[in-house]
Parts: C-alpha cells; structure tokens; sequence
C-alpha cells in the first residue's frame, strides 16, 4: 500500500492512500475518516481486504487539515466543502463504481457528497456507516455539561475520550492518536467541529431522508451507543442506539449490524468483522 497524493487538473484534490489492484476492476470502496483521524486509520482494514483478496479497490483520503491534505482545500472548514473536495478526488481516479464509507464524522461527508453528486465518470452505488451520531438526537444535547466546572469539564472530555478506545483497541493507537492530534490546527478542527454540529441539527435528517427514498443501498455498522451524561457504551448483540433506530426510521432499506466487543474504531479493534461485513455487501450490491 503506497499513499501518492492525487493529482488534480487545476484544481487540489485530497491526499489519499490506496490498496488493491485499480486495473483489475473499476469497482471501489473510498473510506472517509472521522474528526481528528486521518487516512492511515484504515491500514488494519486495508490490511485485512489484501488478506481476502477482495475484488474491488480501496482508497482512503484525508480531509482538509487532516494528515497530508492542507486546509487550502477548504479554507473555511465546511461538510459541505469536504465533500465537494471527496468528489473532485474521486473524479481523478480510474473507477466506475463506487461505495463510499466514513466514520464518525465522515458519516455527515458521505450522505452530502452523494447528494452533490453529478458526475459522468462514476456512480455511487451504496453507503456504509461506521460508528455514526447525531448530536441533534443525544439524550441530553449536552446540557448537563453547563453545571459542570472548568476542571470538571475538562475531566469529563478526557473520560470521553477514553471511551472511544476498547480492550480491543491495538496498544499503540491510542498515544499516536492522542500525539497526532496535537499537531493539528485547533482553530480550524474547532470550526470543523461547529460546522458538523450545525450539519447534525439542520441537514442530517433531510440527507437521510433523501437517501431513504432513493433506495440507495446502505450498510450501518454500530459499535457503541452515548448515554444521558455522553459515557460511550459498548453495544452487545441484539441491542440497537438511537441512530440506528434512527437509520431504521429514514433510510428503511439500510442494512444495520452491531461489531461486538469495539470502541469507536471498528475498522482498528475488529477489522475482519468490519471488513467482513463491508465486503459482502459490496459484493451483494455489484452482482
């Protein structure tokens, strides 16, 4: 697996690394990470497709301010201007078909990329969900955060953080991530972080919606779910969150799964279930 950055015509396009062989079919999966990740969070994933000879490319991207993509791209940090930046990235490559897949907040980029989406070059042929949210459904939006102190709030951010890594979770991710995400611009990811949050409560819902009576094929994969005072759960099988139900809500035909015993990293703490998962659906919508 290399990681070249895309070259546009003209124009910037997103950093990415890819796997799989490209000449061999025009069929492919782009990952989208979430906030404060980068592309190289998909190497266990990309790693486990190699090992089953999956039948599709893989690409992976970084965002604007994220990894090797500078915020030049997007100098006002926007889900809206990411994922015209995704588009523009995946105009340069040599596929046909495409499934796009996001994490966290990657999950607000995919549905507005497919909304934007005109092009003669490629369709998008389904969606995956890894570890989706909204805040606009979070039991308690946050409120209780206004009762707490300055300490007490920072001690609630760290647990929260915490909270997103399992017993599953490779030993050295969590520092790398935690070391990484010093580097970047905290002015820019906190304007990030506002945009989504308003993308949660205004266009999130007519995005789902619109996906719903499309018919588009979706997967939604959930590992965890946030309780009353936002504690990160680890969801058991059988057992659903308020997104899913959500999901199950607005867009009907979305296959849902629960990846038993992972944080918030599917694709780190079980990427062959994660992979598992996405590859049969790629192959059950590409028959």
């Amino acid at each position: 697996m290399d990681k070249p950055v895309a070259e546009g015509q003209g124009m910037q396009v997103l950093s990415l690394i890819r796997g799989g062989q490209s000449s061999a079919t025009t069929t492919a999966i782009v990952f989208v990470h979430g906030w404060g990740c980068r592309s190289s969070d998909s190497k266990l994933a990309f790693d486990t497709f190699t090992q089953t000879s999956a039948n599709f490319s893989y690409f992976a991207v970084d965002l604007p301010g994220h990894g090797s993509s500078p915020k030049s791209i997007c100098p006002e940090p926007t889900v809206t201007c990411f994922a015209t930046a995704l588009l523009r990235t995946i105009e340069q490559l040599d596929v046909r078909d495409v499934y796009l897949a996001g994490h966290s907040m990657g999950c607000r980029i995919i549905p507005q990329a497919w909304k934007q989406a005109h092009s003669k070059k490629f369709d998008i042929k389904g969606l995956i969900f890894l570890e989706g949210s909204s805040f606009r459904i979070h039991p308690s939006g946050g409120a209780f955060e206004k009762d707490l102190t300055k300490q007490e709030l920072v001690i609630r951010r760290i647990k929260a953080f915490q909270q997103m890594f399992s017993e599953n979770t490779p030993e050295d991710f969590e520092p790398k991530f935690l070391e990484y995400l010093s580097t970047l611009d905290k002015t820019y990811i906190d304007a990030l972080r506002d945009d989504y949050l308003r993308y949660d409560h205004d266009q999130l819902e007519d995005d789902l919606a619109a996906l719903g009576k499309s018919g588009i094929p979706m997967l939604n994969l959930q590992a965890t779910n946030v309780n009353e005072r936002h504690d990160r759960i680890q969801l058991k099988s059988g057992e659903s969150s308020r997104f899913m139900d959500l999901i199950q809500e607005m867009v009907p035909q979305a296959e849902q799964y629960v990846v038993i015993g992972s944080g918030h990293f599917p694709h780190i703490d079980q990427p062959r279930r994660t992979t598992q998962l996405i590859a049969d659906f790629i192959q059950k919508h590409s028959a």
